[in-house]
Formats: structure tokens, sequence, C-alpha cells
């Protein structure tokens, strides 16, 4: 598979990642006063897509949900980005989303890590 890359300066919503297979590398801690919920944890991260033949730099965003900042915490210099599909799960009492291990048929990992290596 032959990749080529391109550079989004818009910021994506981390609502518009569920279902979507992204790449996500953690930038900084922060906390954020939003109108809804007040005082939130977030991760401020860098989003990469894979969209067709190409990985898309969609800049920074804020992960709030938990279970994916747990998994963005995970990250070392030998291996900065976290992959997977963001899926919404249903809880006992609530829904919370997660970043599945899985990825796209047909994925080239050494060609998408040079396509994203380049972006950087």
């Amino acid at each position: 598979m032959t990749l080529f890359a391109k550079t989004n300066e818009v910021s994506i919503t981390s609502d518009e990642l569920v279902g979507k297979f992204v790449m996500l590398e953690p930038k900084e801690a922060t906390v954020v006063n939003t109108e809804k919920w007040g005082k939130r944890e977030a991760i401020v991260a860098r989003v990469f897509m894979l969209e067709g033949n190409e990985v898309l730099d969609h800049g920074n965003t804020l992960i709030f949900w938990k279970a994916v900042r747990n998994q963005l915490a995970s990250v070392t210099s030998a291996e900065p980005l976290v992959a997977g599909f963001i899926e919404q799960a249903a809880g006992k009492d609530y829904s919370y989303y997660r970043l599945v291990d899985r990825t796209p048929d047909g994925f080239d990992a050494e060609a998408v890590s040079e396509q994203i290596a380049a972006l950087r």
C-alpha cells in the first residue's frame, strides 16, 4: 500500500473520532473549564487518521474520555503513538469511550509510520 501524507490544519473534535481508526500522540495533560461539566481533566493529543490511502494530520484536540486518557498515558519515547478504533461501550449505569486495539484491513504499519514521521 502506498500512502501519501497530507496536512489538515483544521482541528477535529473528539466526537468526530468515534468509530474511526485513529493514531493519537499525547502532548500534555490539562484541566479545561467546560460550560456543561465545569472543570474536567483532558489530554491534548495530536490526531492522525488513515483515510483511504492517505494519512491525515488533524492537528490537536482535547481528549476527555478517561479510558482513552489512561491508554494515552502508556506511550513511551520508543512508541509515541497509540492507535486503534474509538468505540463507545456500555457500562452498568453509563456509557464510556475506549480505544480498541484493532487495525483496518490492509494496514501497513511501517508505511504509516514513515508518513507520520514526514508530517512531524
